[in-house]
């Protein structure tokens, strides 16, 4: 978690220093995040007609699980993450039409979830279905190509729809949260395992508000 922060604090330092360089900077915030409890807010900075450059840090609510209307992956699941992206404008005028980026967020998770496992029953010796509570814990990389539409509502204000899609390298450790129950029941389970993954999959989903402040 330390390196997380520490990795997202360097790069809005790195940002700070090249807002002196940029044509000029707006700030943007992904409803779509919003509506799943992850409020968010970025800086972005136009480097030319061509380019421009965006960081965004996003977290979730404290204390969301108290709220039963929420699904339970939502409710049960804590992630602090920063995102970086760098995008090319077709149009050659940012915040106008068409673009393409490269997007990066490196983020730490803990989520708690309820799966169906097959555990061992001691006393029968038969394997059996249960429902168990299953800690996630683990920090994840999700690198990929984000393509979307800005729509210009005024001279300050525009709203963008993208999709990105690429690779997530994950380390993921999974305990089960009520281990000790299910065993004096007479089940048999493992311990916590630690898994390394690369998968192919979205990787972001934006509704965006800009409102250019320079």
């Amino acid at each position: 978690m330390k390196k997380i922060l520490s990795l997202i604090l360097g790069i809005v330092c790195l940002c700070s220093v090249q807002s002196a360089k940029a044509q000029s900077f707006a700030l943007r915030t992904n409803a779509a995040e919003w509506l799943v409890c992850a409020p968010n807010i970025g800086i972005d900075f136009v480097l030319n007609e061509y380019l421009s450059f965006n960081v965004n840090l996003i977290g979730t609510v404290p204390g969301v699980g108290s709220f039963e209307g929420f699904p339970s992956y939502i409710r049960h699941t804590e992630i602090m993450a920063g995102q970086v992206e760098m995008r090319y404008w077709f149009s050659h005028q940012p915040y106008e039409n068409f673009f393409i980026g490269l997007q990066a967020t490196p983020l730490h998770y803990n989520m708690r979830l309820n799966h169906g496992m097959n555990l061992l029953n001691k006393a029968t010796n038969k394997t059996e279905y249960k429902k168990v509570k299953v800690m996630h814990d683990g920090v994840a990389l999700p690198v990929g190509f984000n393509f979307g539409y800005s729509l210009p509502l005024n001279h300050k204000l525009s709203v963008e729809f993208c999709y990105g899609a690429g690779w997530i390298f994950s380390n993921n450790q999974c305990s089960v949260r009520n281990g000790s129950e299910l065993s004096k029941k007479g089940y048999s389970y493992r311990g916590p395992e630690v898994s390394h993954n690369c998968d192919f999959s979205t990787t972001n989903v934006g509704v965006n508000i800009t409102y250019i402040l320079k």
